[in-house]
């Protein structure tokens, strides 16, 4: 069982999927009908043995030498319970030491958005039901950005799926975009957010989008 899976199934009891690029599962393509993340499919995969070859190779065989990584997230006991068991893995497979360090919310923003960091946890549940609301966070000087990610062609296939109105160009823009930063591993996924909930039969028209805005304007109960 690789890192991502083992996390989502033994740390999470497996209520969430596990993810292995950055736009997560929910968003459609309007031209193809189909799930965007399950079009794109996996962007990376899990290799100890090439982060272990990567990691020998920057000068730190079997992590000698190599200083301690401070791992940032922010007080909740799942976050705490994902960043031990990433501090664990990391140990394990690759001889990395991993300090870990708790802030309040507040705290914890503030240090994201002046860089205070080394390796911090994040989440993001988009602003709207468009992947757009994933392709223009990485984007150069993005206003949620906290990790400095910048690079041109990124930032040049974002423009043209912003300023297209062919769905077709759009959705290829943002597939291409996202392959790029995940080839740069921009950030590191782990999982997309699943929520569970019951339904009485009786009620129609609950809109309930991936952004997790449930819309109940059209909600009608049915006897």
């Amino acid at each position: 069982m690789n890192s991502i899976r083992k996390i989502v199934k033994e740390v999470l009891h497996d209520v969430h999927k596990p993810l292995y690029a950055w736009i997560p599962y929910g968003f459609t393509n309007p031209e193809t009908k189909k799930d965007l993340r399950e079009e794109g499919g996996d962007l990376f995969k899990a290799n100890v043995e090439e982060a272990k070859k990567l990691l020998a190779e920057a000068g730190y065989p079997d992590g000698k030498g190599l200083p301690t990584i401070t791992l940032l997230y922010n007080t909740n006991e799942s976050h705490k319970a994902v960043a031990e068991a990433v501090q664990e893995m990391w140990k394990k497979n690759l001889g990395v030491t991993v300090e870990l360090l708790n802030q309040e919310w507040k705290v914890f923003l503030g240090s994201r958005k002046s860089g205070d960091f080394q390796v911090a946890r994040a989440g993001w549940i988009g602003d709207y039901t468009d992947p757009m609301t994933f392709g223009d966070y990485l984007l150069t000087n993005g206003g949620n950005n906290y990790g400095r990610y910048s690079n041109p062609a990124y930032d040049k296939l974002i423009a043209t799926a912003q300023g297209t109105l062919d769905q077709n160009v759009r959705m290829q823009a943002m597939h291409d975009a996202e392959k790029i930063a995940m080839d740069d591993m921009a950030v590191a996924p782990i999982y997309s957010y699943s929520h569970y909930f019951t339904l009485n039969p009786k009620v129609k028209g609950l809109v309930n989008p991936p952004n997790d805005t449930t819309n109940f304007r059209y909600v009608t109960i049915e006897d």
